[in-house]
Formats: C-alpha cells, sequence, structure tokens
C-alpha cells in the first residue's frame, strides 16, 4: 500500500517514512502542499498523511482541492491544535481522520488500518482467501494455520491483491503502487516477486491464487468454494478471529525494542543540529526581548510562534515530551504578543534556555516512552559488508546522495544478523572480512540461494583465475579487484540496479472516429501511458506544439487533414521530426502502407486494433527512442540533460513565460578553481566532484526544472515562474549543502569544494536565452571577481 505523507519538518517526515517502511508501506514524502498536490496529480495512492500547517498551500487548501478534483484517497490530518473548531475544519474540508501531535506512532498506524479498512470490501482486520489469513496488524501470512515466509514486496503485493479482489492490475500500475517514484524496478523484476510469491503460496498449500490476464496483468482468482467436511479431511479451516489466529501459530521471534530507538536516534542525529539551530533562533528573540521590552518586528514574531508551533508536534514525536511541553509553553507565551509582562518575559527566557539544553542529548538517554511500533523485515538496496572505516563512510554518503539506502555489517557474522531483517538488492562483498577464501565462497552461496538470487558484488586482493572461476560458480556477479575507489564500487552497483523500465510516456492519437479513441485508452491507460486523445487536426496542433509527446498515433483518413500529410509536416520541423509516428488504418494495400513509410511513419498497425500488439509495438518503438535520446541528450557522468537538450526546454519555457506573462530565472553555475582539484587530486575524484554536484541540483530543484551540464564545470539551470530574489535563495541553499560536503581526496584527506553562480530574469535581463545567458556569464563574473563562493 502507497501513503503520501505532506510534512515540512524533515525530522518527523524521515521519522514517519520509516516507521510505515517497516509496516511494509510504500512512502513518498512531500515538504509542501503544492509539491504534494503535484505527486497526487501524478501517481495513486491508497492513503495521505497531511499536516495542518504546511507552506505554499496548507493541509485544510490541499485536502478541499483534493475532494474539488473527485480524489476519494483517504485522508489522515496530523495537527497540534486539539479544539473542537479545528476538528471540525478539518473534517468538513474532506479529511477522514485527524491525529493530534505529537504523534503516537501506534496510534498513527491503527489509524491508517482503519482507514485503509473503509475503503476495501473487507470490513474484517483480517484479510482472507480460502485457507489463506493475512493479519495487517502484524504483517502475517498464514496458509492452513500454518506461517508463510514471505518478503516485504511479496507480502505488498499479496495484500495489494487481496484489498482489491475484483481489480486487475497491470505491471506498470503494480510497480507504481509498490514502489516510490524515484526506485522504479524493471518490469522483470516485478514478474520475479510475483513468481515466488506463487511458489510461496504453493508450498503453503494455497493453490492458483493469482491469476494472469493475458495481454492486462494480473488479479486475484475467485475465492474458493469451502469444501464440504464430510468429503474432505483437508477442509478449509474456519476463518478465526486475529486472537485466535495469534494463539493458533507460534509468534515470531519479536526483535528488541532498542533496535527501534536506536534506528530513531539515527533519525534524530541527523536533524538535531536543524532542531537547535532553530530553539537559537527562539532565543535570539527572546534576548531582544529582554533588551527592549518588545518583539523587534512582527514578522520576526510570526515566525517565532510558528518555530515554537513545529517544533512542539516535532519533538514529542521523538518521544522528547519534557522538550514538547516547553516547546508548547514557549508557543502560548508568544500567542500573547508584545502583551508580556517583565515576569512572563522572563518565563520565557527561561524556558527557551531548558528547550535548548533538552536537545542537547541523545533520545535514548531521554527516557524515551514506549514506541510500540514492532518492525518488519524491509528491503534496503545494498548490503556492504566491508571492515575499512573510512572506506565505507565515503560510500555511504555517495549512496546516500544518490539516493541508495545501505546497511553496513563489519563482518560476516554482522551480515548473517542483518540479513534475517533485509533482503538486499545488491551485495557488496570485502572479501577480507572472511577468514578463509572458503568462508567467503560459502558466504557468496548462500546469498545466491535467496528468492530471488541477490547480485553480489566482490573486492579482491589478488587475483588468479581459480579464485575468479569459484567466486562466479559460487554466485559472484561482479568481481573488482584492489585497490577500489567508492566512486568506481558505487557505479557497479547503480548498474546493478539500473531502472530498465520507461518512465510514463505521453501519447497523442489523432483519430476522427471517437470509437477508435475510446479503444485506444481502454488499451493504453491501464498500462500507465498518458494520453492526449484529439479528434481534428487543428486540436492535434495546438496540443503538439504545447507539449511534444513521446509518440504520436495518427489515422490515414481524415476529413479536414489526412494522416499522411500530417506526418509530413512533422518531419519537415527540425524540433518535432525525431518523434516516432505510428499509423492506425483500415487500408491494408501494398501501395498505401508503403506510401505511409515514405512519409515518415516508423511504423504501421491495421484496424481493428489487437491490444497486445499495439502494446508491444509502442514499448518497442519508446524503448528504442529513449535508448538513443539518453545517449544523445543526457550527460552520462552527472545524469544532467546535455546543452542542445536543455536548450530545446528552455526555449520551450521561454514561450510559456512570454505567453503567460511570467518570470523566467536562467542560473549559470561555475565549479570553484576546478582545475586545482583535478591537478591536485587527480581526475578521478574531479569526475566524482562532478556526479556529487550533478546529484545535489537534482535533489535540490523542481522536476520541471532544467538541470544542465554544457561543458567541463559549467552548469546551468533554468526556473520557470521564479523571480530572481527567490532564485539566488534556493542556490544560496544548494551552496550551503554542497560547499558542507566533505571529499576524501588523496592520502585519505578530505577537502571541500564550492561554487559561483549569475543568474538572469526574463524579462528585464534579457528577451532569449542567448542574452539571459551573456547576463548570467557577466553576472558569474562578478560573483568569482568578488571572492567566488556566492550567487549575484
Amino acid at each position: 500500500m502507497k501513503v503520501l505523507v505532506v510534512e515540512d519538518d524533515a525530522g518527523l517526515a524521515e521519522m514517519l517514512a520509516k516507521t510505515l517502511s517497516k509496516q511494509r508501506y510504500q512512502v513518498e514524502i512531500a515538504a509542501n502542499g503544492e509539491a504534494g498536490w503535484a505527486l497526487i496529480e501524478a501517481f495513486e495512492y491508497d492513503l495521505i498523511l497531511l499536516d495542518l500547517h504546511l507552506p505554499k498551500l496548507d493541509g485544510i487548501s490541499l485536502c478541499r482541492r483534493l475532494r474539488a478534483a473527485g480524489y476519494q484517497i483517504p485522508v489522515l490530518l496530523m495537527t497540534t491544535e486539539d479544539t473542537r473548531e479545528s476538528k471540525i475544519v478539518g473534517l468538513d474540508a474532506g479529511a477522514d481522520d485527524y491525529v493530534l501531535k505529537p504523534l503516537d506512532l501506534e496510534e498513527v498506524l491503527a489509524r491508517i488500518r482503519a482507514l485503509l479498512r473503509r475503503g476495501t470490501i473487507e470490513s474484517t482486520p483480517m484479510l482472507t482467501w480460502g485457507a489463506l489469513t493475512v493479519n495487517p496488524n502484524s504483517c502475517e501470512v498464514f496458509g492452513h494455520e500454518q506461517r508463510l515466509r514471505l518478503t516485504s514486496k511479496e507480502y505488498e503485493l499479496l495484500e495489494l491483491l487481496l484489498r482489491y479482489p475484483h481489480r486487475i492490475f497491470s505491471v506498470s500500475t503494480l510497480i507504481e503502487r509498490l514502489w516510490s517514484f524515484d526506485n522504479i524496478p524493471s518490469d522483470n523484476a516485478l514478474r520475479t516477486h510475483v513468481k515466488s510469491l506463487r511458489r510461496k503460496l504453493r508450498e503453503g498449500g494455497i493453490e492458483n491464487m493469482i491469476e494472469t490476464v493475458y495481454g492486462l496483468g494480473y488479479r486475484l482468482t475467485p475465492e474458493p468454494a469451502p469444501l464440504d467436511s464430510a468429503t474432505s479431511a483437508l477442509a478449509a479451516p474456519e476463518i478465526k478471529s486475529p486472537k485466535a489466529v495469534a494463539a493458533a501459530v507460534p509468534s515470531p521471534k519479536a526483535q528488541p525494542q532498542d533496535r527501534v530507538l536506536e534506528a530513531l536516534q539515527e533519525i534524530w542525529q541527523r536533524h538535531q543540529p536543524r532542531y537547535l539551530a532553530v530553539v537559537a533562533g527562539l532565543m535570539q528573540v527572546g534576548q531582544e526581548w529582554l533588551a527592549q521590552g518588545a518583539a523587534s518586528s512582527p514578522e520576526m514574531l510570526a515566525r517565532a510562534q510558528q518555530e515554537a508551533h513545529t517544533l512542539k508536534g516535532a519533538l514529542g514525536s521523538f518521544g522528547l515530551m519534557n522538550a514538547s511541553q516547553m516547546a508548547a509553553e514557549i508557543e502560548q507565551l508568544l500567542l500573547s504578543g508584545n502583551q508580556l509582562n517583565p515576569e512572563q518575559v522572563q518565563q520565557l527566557a527561561a524556558l527557551m534556555g531548558q528547550l535548548h539544553q533538552a536537545l542537547q542529548g541523545s533520545i535514548l538517554a531521554a527516557g524515551n516512552p514506549k514506541m510500540a511500533i514492532q518492525p518488519e523485515s524491509v528491503i534496503d538496496q545494498w548490503l556492504i559488508i566491508h571492515h575499512e572505516p573510512a572506506f565505507t563512510t565515503e560510500l555511504q554518503a555517495q549512496a546516500a546522495i544518490a539516493g541508495i539506502q545501505t546497511s553496513l555489517a563489519t563482518t560476516l557474522d554482522e551480515a548473517q544478523y542483518i540479513l534475517q531483517y533485509v533482503v538486499p538488492h545488491v551485495v557488496l562483498l570485502d572479501f577480507d572480512c572472511a577468514s578463509s577464501l572458503e568462508e567467503g565462497l560459502k558466504m557468496l552461496s548462500a546469498l545466491s540461494q535467496q528468492h530471488p538470487a541477490v547480485p553480489v558484488i566482490v573486492t579482491l586482493n589478488q587475483d588468479t583465475l581459480s579464485d575468479r572461476v569459484k567466486i562466479l560458480r559460487s554466485g559472484g556477479c561482479t568481481i573488482l579487484l584492489k585497490p577500489v575507489t567508492a566512486t568506481q564500487v558505487l557505479e557497479t552497483v547503480i548498474h546493478c540496479l539500473a531502472k530498465t523500465t520507461l518512465p510514463s510516456a505521453r501519447i497523442l492519437a489523432l483519430d476522427d472516429d471517437p470509437a477508435v479513441l475510446q479503444c485506444l485508452e481502454q488499451l493504453l491507460t491501464p498500462w500507465g501511458f498518458r494520453l492526449t486523445l484529439v479528434a481534428n487536426a487543428s486540436e492535434f496542433w495546438v496540443s503538439l506544439q504545447q507539449a511534444p509527446p513521446d509518440l504520436i498515433i495518427l489515422d490515414i483518413e481524415m476529413p479536414d487533414l489526412n494522416g499522411i500529410e500530417l506526418c509530413q509536416i512533422i518531419r519537415s520541423d527540425p524540433t518535432l521530426s525525431q518523434i516516432p509516428v505510428l499509423f492506425l488504418s483500415g487500408h491494408t494495400n501494398p501501395e498505401q502502407v508503403a506510401q505511409v513509410f515514405a512519409a515518415g511513419a516508423d511504423d504501421y498497425l491495421s484496424k481493428p486494433i489487437v491490444g497486445s500488439e499495439l502494446i508491444a509495438r509502442i514499448s518497442n518503438r519508446l524503448e528504442r527512442v529513449h535508448l538513443l535520446r539518453t545517449l544523445a541528450e543526457v550527460d552520462t557522468l552527472t545524469g544532467l540533460s546535455r546543452r542542445r537538450r536543455s536548450l530545446e526546454s528552455l526555449n520551450q519555457l521561454l514561450k510559456l513565460a512570454e505567453r503567460q506573462q511570467k518570470p523566467l530565472c536562467l542560473a549559470l553555475l561555475d565549479l570553484d578553481q576546478f582545475k586545482q582539484i583535478n591537478d591536485q587530486q587527480g581526475h578521478e575524484r574531479g569526475d566524482l566532484v562532478l556526479k556529487t554536484f550533478g546529484d545535489y541540483l537534482r535533489q535540490t530543484f523542481r522536476q520541471e526544472d532544467v538541470l544542465a551540464r554544457w561543458g567541463g564545470e559549467e552548469f546551468v539551470v533554468g526556473l520557470y515562474g521564479v523571480v530572481k530574489d527567490v532564485a539566488i535563495r534556493r542556490l544560496n541553499v544548494l551552496l550551503q549543502m554542497f560547499s558542507a560536503h566533505r571529499f576524501l581526496g588523496l592520502n585519505n584527506q578530505a577537502f571541500q569544494v564550492s561554487f559561483s553562480g549569475g543568474v538572469a530574469e526574463y524579462p528585464q535581463d534579457g528577451q532569449d536565452i542567448q542574452a539571459l545567458y551573456n547576463y548570467a556569464d557577466q553576472t558569474l563574473y562578478r560573483a568569482k571577481a568578488a571572492g567566488r563562493k556566492q550567487v549575484l
């Protein structure tokens, strides 16, 4: 089940994501209301966990927009406001339930389970199919009262099918529902999970539960009728209550509570400096109040009130109840505005100091109250088995920037323990962690026998043909000879985790027959294609100009302009000529078909439409185009656009800005003293700097923004609908994060890199891209002349 968490507090959002992930939910996070709305429009979710106070678009407004657009997704509202009025406003806006901050994680999970049950046919907490019973509370599966051992993805797949027993799920829909949008696997990976789940169900006595619907996907087969107990001693058992089922089977080995606290402590340590900085800002307000008798400005007072409100909810959710209470008292005092008497001002300053002191330590040492979350096994992408601290630290840092989850073991015993709870997608095994080659080979064999088999990358000190043969026979997929850099290892891992599926493609279809358009919609929508269907050439041309698709479907016979002429027009336009064109027609004579291909068509299908053939041809054509475009348009080192592709995107944004009377900012960024890095640290580390900078750019900016590398250490960012001041602020956030990143240089000496930037805004700094570039280049030169490490 897929959950969207819309929460602007990064620490609280991460804690919720980790908690939900351990309960087998797929989680995506949005930091503001507008970002949440964009994800809701783009992807399908089973539930939304929504904060009330959000930047850009508050939770109430987002909820109203959601319901006005016809979305029926359950919404669980999170709020610190425990008043009758605020609850009524939230529920009237369309929320299904609410939960109070500080969050009790056990209550959050219980409310989520209750909301998900409301949207399914099953009203009981247990999900059943014949002799199969699934307990969503504990994520346990039983067949004929015997527990089945499923991986996280197998369980999520089974639960999804059980909750929607009459729905056919295409491969693309299952992938979208079971994986986050930044972690999409291949179609074959999904089919492997289905195959493994079927095998485990059969082993548990559950036969023929998942049906393959040819050309469409998978669904649950109709539930079998109960067997007559008089005719079979193996009749399906009576479905029992959750307590009865729990009593009938042995309880799984419980994980220690301190593992939960350790996971929360890791999140706390990452976000503790930010919370301390917020409290330091509050203390500054208190000091000014003491000195001046009032807050320095209404804006500062309002910001302090909002920060205290955020702390009240977040700190209690980490179990720091005393600190949360202090933040609540601070908020109440700040809400009095400048009406505080001297005694209250003294109380405010004292509370701020006590709060700052309370946040200095560990949440483990703070007497954290019960965290009743029993974590289940969760799939991490990468298990690192390596004993060198400096190397693994750099490896994990690079993996985090690339968005890859890691688990670390320094010995084989630690790895075996981790594998009880984690099913990795890939493993790095350093044979120096094994006492002998044979011990390492034994570990390899164990990993290769998992279902599905785990690809293992092996690092070795010595290279002999016999050792390589033994490693490959034991299940190793790649061998790296030491010394090897973290960058080389990460590139190998990314290759193993390469996503081979195509992104959701946009298809523009033209046909004057409404029945054909309706048929196309029914055939293609379940496969994840985004369709624009038009019935005449004028609409077609407008749609083509506004948003060029990934593929075009044309009919030959049209009342005003036939498809062959349209195809010739498309091929005569350099900006559109590379789009693949597929023809659908009732004509089958050779002369007509030859004329179609002579006009520039890529493929031809005769009517009536055969769904499986149409989908296969579209997929094959898109795969070829995607590969060619990637090679031609994407910089392989950074993953950013090349100059040509980014110029096309920038010109499209410029036209849109001109038409909509919106601003457009073009930023030119240049890494400071990059030549010295190559000279002093070597080109390999220079490439790592470039790749890391590309990762930071993708993490910082929106999907619709233009991000490109134009050569060397020069990067370009295009921001539509953003004024220059806002663009500079965003780039300064990027500068602060990137310049704090520590790279491991020669002799294990750390070094840091900064950049300088110049920003130009349409229309005042230029009317076309070249003029904007020239202005940004001049501004960049001034930033470098002024001492570098700044954006002007």
